[in-house]
């Protein structure tokens, strides 16, 4: 099991051996603890929790010295209201301690040979007192969520409303085969658990559908979630700092919504018409635009609206449907080609 000292001597004494020019540890509660240990006792800087990471150059101004291939540690500060790219010239390695989600997971390459270099860890070992804790007994809590691993997540904000309507969310989850997350407005305020907090001070995701209910959008939560494949955003304001990164704004209360999307049966239908071709979060997100057009038909008017949509295959098509939208469907000028920016009103 992991300690402290014995851990910190190791990697210490192996840095000063291999000099290594970068050293990412994983924002987890031993690499929290094991970073800044090694970082104070090699002298050079440490930046925690990063969002982003990035490889640069950087030019002194006063001094007119230009660095290469510097490493930008990227993260919220100032409580989020910035965000803030530091850098390490003078001292190595460059050490930053990194969200779980960060950096996408890719496909290993078959052309890619590693090596594995077998380490000698007692001639790093170099005093007796760094044995001087001994783990007696331990106890492991099983995980109850695994936020991190879903594919699909409803997260719900402050505007949700209460405890109660957070129920809808977890509804919809398993209409849809989801797994329920929450901004810190919404774990201050007691709706659900700290174990689902999504952004800055909870966990980051990448999932290929993220469904953001009641959610402002500030940048703490942004930077756990912006990330994902496909956003939707639900929210009353159209003005929502959430609805400039969402590839959907569905424009209407949580509490009207969300009932009317469990009642289509949306996971359902999807699976119909789903393809080999396609990914799924581009047919639910898809299927969810027509579902808007649908959604209140006793209160539709007779007559037919025409809406200009672009579908993901990059073909222009109008449907034709009763509805009561009052919104409009626009490519988004940010977009690369795939993506609709669907703005609906109910």
């Amino acid at each position: 099991p992991y300690t402290t000292l014995p851990h910190a001597a190791i990697v210490t004494n192996l840095f000063k051996e291999e000099l290594p020019e970068i050293a990412l540890f994983g924002a987890t509660s031993i690499g929290r603890d094991l970073a800044p240990r090694v970082a104070s006792a090699l002298k050079c800087g440490l930046t925690a929790d990063c969002t982003s990471l990035e490889i640069g150059d950087h030019t002194e101004n006063k001094t007119q010295t230009t660095y290469k291939n510097l490493l930008y540690q990227i993260r919220p500060a100032f409580g989020g209201n910035i965000i803030a790219t530091i850098i390490n010239p003078d001292t190595r390695p460059q050490m930053a301690t990194v969200r779980e989600g960060v950096m996408k997971q890719e496909i290993v390459s078959k052309s890619i040979k590693g090596e594995v270099n077998i380490l000698d860890i007692d001639k790093y070992l170099l005093n007796e007192t760094d044995f001087v804790i001994e783990i007696i007994e331990r106890h492991v809590e099983q995980q109850k969520v695994n936020i991190k691993g879903a594919q699909i997540i409803i997260a719900g904000g402050y505007g949700v409303g209460s405890k109660e309507n957070f129920n809808l969310l977890f509804n919809l989850a398993e209409v849809i085969g989801g797994e329920v997350g929450a901004s810190r407005a919404a774990v201050d305020a007691g709706y659900v658990e700290h174990s689902r907090q999504i952004g800055q001070t909870g966990v980051t995701v990448r999932p290929k559908l993220y469904i953001a209910c009641g959610i402002s959008g500030a940048v703490q939560h942004r930077a756990g979630m912006d990330q994902s494949a496909k956003i939707i955003s639900i929210n009353s304001d159209l003005k929502a700092p959430i609805n400039k990164i969402a590839d959907y704004t569905i424009i209407g209360s949580v509490s009207d919504i969300i009932p009317k999307m469990i009642k289509n049966m949306i996971y359902k239908n999807v699976q119909n018409n789903t393809t080999k071709n396609t990914a799924f979060g581009d047919v639910l997100c898809w299927h969810l635009a027509t579902v808007w057009i649908n959604i209140d038909r006793e209160r539709a008017s007779p007559s037919k609206r025409h809406i200009q949509c672009t579908k993901f295959s990059g073909e222009n098509q109008v449907m034709q449907k009763p509805s009561i939208l009052l919104g409009l469907a626009e490519r988004n000028p940010e977009s690369t080609g795939r993506t609709v920016k669907m703005i609906v009103s109910i």
